[in-house]
């Protein structure tokens, strides 16, 4: 099983975009700090959380305790990671973890360039990939990220691989995550 994990810097201000949630989407105009304060039910799950972050952490804790349980079976990857190299990264990483062959990671091969990401799936539909929309970007205002600070579990962040900046608004940085089988 494969894991795509995300900072939650770059996720939250997407979610508030589009929340792929009738009744989120409603709230793309309001500040983050004011979309933290709305509580969410999946009606799939019958699950409530306290707002979008809540119910990303529990999922991020879910895929977590899984990789612990299950280590040889999972393999969680980070968003930033998968778009620095063209794919480059996660095929080592599954050959690693995978008994055969990763096609131009053949050992002794010296190719080992791939392509760059141009396009992204998502219910169907292919996209093209843009840097900076606002899928990428996003300008944090101090009360914004101080609430997402507060509703951030920073030991999970940690553990799988974030660390953000409680002073510089937007600043977060990717590090080692705890868990070896990430």
């Amino acid at each position: 099983m494969i894991f795509i994990l995300r900072s939650a810097s770059n996720w939250l201000p997407k979610m508030r975009h589009t929340a792929y949630n009738t009744e989120l989407d409603r709230h793309r105009s309001t500040s983050l700090a004011s979309f933290l304060e709305i509580a969410i039910s999946d009606p799939n799950d019958r699950e409530s959380f306290d707002n979008v972050l809540d119910m990303r952490t529990r999922k991020y804790k879910d895929y977590r305790d899984l990789t612990i349980r299950c280590p040889q079976s999972i393999l969680a990857i980070r968003y930033e990671d998968l778009l620095k190299d063209g794919g480059a990264f996660v095929i080592k990483q599954l050959k690693q973890k995978l008994p055969f062959e990763c096609g131009q990671l053949k050992e002794g091969s010296s190719n080992t360039t791939f392509l760059p990401i141009t396009n992204y799936a998502k219910f169907g539909a292919v996209s093209p990939f843009q840097r900076g929309g606002h899928d990428s970007v996003h300008t944090w205002s101090s009360s914004d990220w101080t609430a997402f600070l507060h509703h951030l579990d920073a030991d999970l962040e940690t553990d799988v691989g974030y660390r953000y900046s409680p002073t510089s608004a937007g600043t977060f940085e990717v590090i080692e995550p705890i868990l070896p089988t990430w």
